[in-house]
């Protein structure tokens, strides 16, 4: 059952030095539970696409169907590129933001952002401060903190980017493990072709700006983890394939 589904969506950006066309006619759907990544060459619109799906700007044209839409709005969780954590704040303070924001902090909402601190090994940390964590901890807490609202659908922009090669492999894991337990139905946004491939189930390729839907490919590696989809010997053989459609 599709969570979320473009249909025929088309975004113009308008400035004072014109109109840039940033999505033209896109359409794919996402399935419950689903983990998607989306690639394309730089500039052609990814961003974009996440900033219509969380309902930060509308589409110029065509329909975008969210099934987890209510009173409130619609339930979903942004992870931005960097972890963003208040240094001023305790690792359990930072993961409450989003809870606070949402006026939704009690006893339940509290217990629950312990048990996912327990859970994924950061509850000794709870009343350390940002500045005491690596990069990788830091983005685990960033997830947690997303989590805490208890979101369906989780946007991943770029969520290793910003750290170095070894300790991107080790929280790609992480992500994909706390997301998969969880759950989730995740959107992640990639640079890292093989990022992509190692952590989606389909894969949505796009062309240049204005993006379109170049292809999608399902990623059938039966590997449970990011890390041990790397070592199947197809894995080389969907990164040409793509590698091939991104730099036709």
């Amino acid at each position: 059952m599709s969570i979320l589904e473009f249909k025929n969506v088309s975004h113009i950006y308008h400035s004072q030095q014109g109109e840039v066309n940033a999505i033209d006619n896109l359409s794919f759907a996402c399935q419950e539970g689903e983990l998607i990544a989306i690639v394309g060459p730089s500039g052609c619109g990814k961003t974009t696409i996440l900033s219509l799906i969380s309902n930060l700007i509308k589409p110029t044209s065509g329909e975008i169907i969210c099934k987890e839409k209510n009173d409130k709005g619609l339930n979903i969780g942004y992870m931005l590129q960097r972890d963003c954590l208040f240094e001023w704040r305790t690792i359990f303070k930072n993961c409450l933001l989003g809870l606070e924001i949402q006026k939704n902090v009690n006893d339940d909402s509290k217990a629950y952002v312990n048990n996912l601190l327990e859970k994924y090994g950061l509850l000794e940390f709870s009343n350390k401060y940002p500045q005491e964590l690596s990069g990788g901890m830091r983005q685990r807490v960033a997830l947690i903190r997303t989590l805490a609202t208890s979101p369906k659908i989780l946007l991943l922009d770029e969520p290793t980017s910003a750290l170095d090669y070894q300790t991107r492999l080790n929280v790609s894991n992480d992500l994909h493990h706390i997301i998969t337990s969880e759950k989730k139905t995740a959107i992640l946004v990639t640079h890292d072709l093989s990022e992509a491939i190692a952590f989606a189930d389909r894969i949505v390729v796009l062309t240049t700006r204005p993006a379109r839907v170049l292809n999608i490919h399902n990623i059938d590696l039966k590997e449970s983890t990011p890390l041990e989809r790397r070592k199947n010997p197809e894995f080389s053989k969907y990164f040409d394939k793509i590698w091939g459609e991104l730099n036709t």
